[in-house]
């Protein structure tokens, strides 16, 4: 039998969940709830003023309807005992439906109505209903807008394919300004380095293009700008858009272009702005086929385009890729590592995934970073259940990626509201703010130990308590 990889604690010698303490805080399990055959006393004064607004049979019941549906939703969600139920507002009284004279509204009676209604023909029907409905101005125009940004995203989609047809396309980069493009290249004559990105109402003006050394100039201008802090991220991005307005419009696909786009890429994901990364890297794959002599960081590209399937959990592109991906770009290390974290990924091998996330090169973490929380989460699941009913906390850090950091300084330094030395800078990978936001819970006789079940059952009160407040 092989030995076990940590010293378990009895579960007998445990505290009761109680009187566990979070590991990244001063937070308790809650006790035990109240006894679900006991009313609150606001609540039976809340009922109790519901029921004085009721005027009739009818109203009542609609009444007792509303009330029973208010009381078992905080029932489920265990709020019956923490509501304020002095601070709710009451439930609107539900009046007799027009047409109906009778006060008491019997069911009889309201059945007689229906039938009487239904027998007026079903173009009076039809009368009555538009007659009631609501003015759909507003709605109609949200639809609009909202079906014209689904053909934006589809043309974004698509966008890799209207680039690898030939050199001088590339206008769907732009949406919907193909339009105004010449079939002949224009040849830009402005001096100008700053300029904001304005979509195409007209053909465009060469005295207002700027020629491809100026763009290619201004684009290594705007990456010192970044690295300085001399500017925000969205007016970065927005002179990005201008640079590459200004090479559709005069056809260049040069390695010039070629470099502009890698740096706008690499600056996107910094900023996890993937939507205008994808973008960016869909115009790409076309202008490295136009470009056999300037693609030296196609492997690198194609590997954040993998891993930006992955994000979108994308199997189906994802596979489509690599299938048609040149032999020789197959056996790239950065493709092979993409390939391998999706492999660890789909089989849910979560040690192996850390392992590879901590080995990402180039700039794949920007992408990953994402991934990475959401399979904690996960992870943090199975730890707990296949470990129960204790496990060390620095074991539980190394299978979810964490550096170990020896447990006991640190839940002690954060009690105290003190940092710690060993922390990282970034939040979303800091073990204490880890711990905090999923609950762990410590038994009482060792704070370096987590209680399997009690972290379990505080974390799961704590996402239904979530899901409730969305």
């Amino acid at each position: 039998q092989l030995p076990s990889p940590y010293k378990a604690t009895p579960y007998s010698a445990h505290a009761s969940p109680g009187q566990g303490e979070y590991l990244a805080g001063s937070h308790t399990v809650e006790a035990a709830a109240p006894p679900p055959d006991k009313w609150p006393p606001k609540l039976q004064t809340f009922v109790e003023n519901s029921f004085k607004q009721c005027d009739g049979e009818y109203q009542r019941t609609c009444m007792q309807n509303t009330l029973k549906m208010i009381i078992q939703n905080a029932t489920k969600n265990n709020k019956m005992w923490v509501t304020d139920w002095d601070s709710q507002p009451l439930p609107r009284v539900t009046h007799l439906p027009t047409g109906s004279n009778n006060k008491d509204g019997s069911s009889k009676d309201r059945d007689e109505d229906r039938r009487d209604r239904g027998n007026n023909g079903r173009n009076n029907g039809r009368k009555m209903r538009r007659k009631a409905a609501p003015d759909y101005k507003d709605i109609v125009d949200l639809d609009a807008d909202k079906l014209s940004r689904e053909k934006r995203h589809k043309r974004f989609i698509d966008m890799e394919r209207g680039h690898s047809t030939g050199g001088g396309g590339g206008g769907n980069d732009l949406d919907g300004e193909t339009k105004f493009m010449s079939s002949e290249a224009i040849e830009g004559t402005s001096m100008e380095m700053e300029k904001m990105y304005v979509r195409l109402q007209s053909m465009p003006d060469p005295a207002s293009v700027r020629p491809e050394r100026v763009l290619a100039k201004w684009a290594e201008r705007l990456q010192v700008k970044y690295d300085t802090d001399e500017a925000d991220w969205e007016w970065i991005s927005d002179q990005f858009k201008g640079i590459r307005q200004d090479f559709v419009i005069q056809h260049i696909r040069s390695p010039h272009a070629i470099k502009a786009y890698e740096t706008n890429g690499r600056l996107a994901l910094q900023e996890h702005d993937y939507p205008e990364f994808y973008k960016i890297q869909s115009f790409l794959m076309g202008l490295y086929k136009d470009n056999e002599e300037a693609k030296d960081n196609e492997a690198e590209f194609m590997a954040y385009r993998l891993l930006y399937w992955m994000l979108n959990n994308n199997t189906v592109d994802m596979t489509k890729d690599i299938r048609n991906m040149a032999p020789s770009l197959k056996k790239h290390p950065c493709i092979l590592h993409t390939i391998a974290l999706h492999q660890a990924l789909e089989l849910s091998d979560y040690v192996s995934f850390f392992r590879l996330y901590s080995e990402t090169p180039n700039m794949g973490k920007c992408i990953v970073d994402t991934l990475r929380d959401r399979t904690r989460t996960r992870a943090l699941r199975v730890v707990l259940r296949a470990y129960k009913p204790s496990i060390p906390v620095d074991f539980v850090q190394e299978q979810l990626g964490f550096k170990v950091t020896g447990g006991i300084d640190e839940m002690l330094n954060s009690s105290l509201g003190m940092a710690n030395e060993d922390d990282d800078d970034e939040d979303d990978n800091n073990w204490s703010k880890f711990a905090d936001d999923h609950c762990l819970v410590s038994v009482t006789e060792d704070p370096t130990v987590v209680d399997c079940k009690a972290t379990l059952d505080a974390l799961s009160q704590a996402e239904r308590q979530k899901a409730t407040e969305r």
